[in-house]
């Protein structure tokens, strides 16, 4: 005695209500996971400004800077000036070559974006 299993195929319907049922869960996951990483001041900080700061330094570095009245492609030099730019402190000691002036623009608009961010995570964590 043979046992017969009939398979019954889905219909397009109800694989499109699945697909849409686990594409709901899968943004709601990724949505929560994002907005619960990003909700932490320190964290956001670490992984926000840092690898700019890093990156930044290296195209600096790359490109050359100005310093002291000569033109160097020292690391600590580019991230001593990739650390005034993203604070938008500009002492004018050290300025940009090139390529780096580009560079110089874009990290200090992170910059300032990142650490308003920050400042907005600071005040939301200890207000409420």
């Amino acid at each position: 005695m043979t046992a017969s299993i009939s398979v019954r195929p889905y219909s397009i319907e109800t694989l499109q209500l699945i697909r849409t049922h686990f594409r709901k869960k899968a943004s709601f996951a990724l949505w929560k996971y994002g907005t619960d990483y990003w909700s932490a001041p320190l964290r956001t900080f670490l992984v926000g400004n840092l690898p700019v700061t890093f990156i930044s330094a290296i195209a600096y570095m790359s490109s050359g800077l100005q310093y002291e009245g000569e033109i160097t492609h020292n690391f600590w030099d580019a991230l001593y000036l990739s650390g005034v730019t993203i604070t938008t402190l500009g002492y004018g000691d050290a300025t940009p070559v090139g390529f780096g002036k580009v560079v110089a623009v874009v990290e200090s608009m992170f910059g300032i974006l990142l650490f308003s961010f920050v400042l907005v995570l600071f005040t939301r964590k200890y207000i409420d």
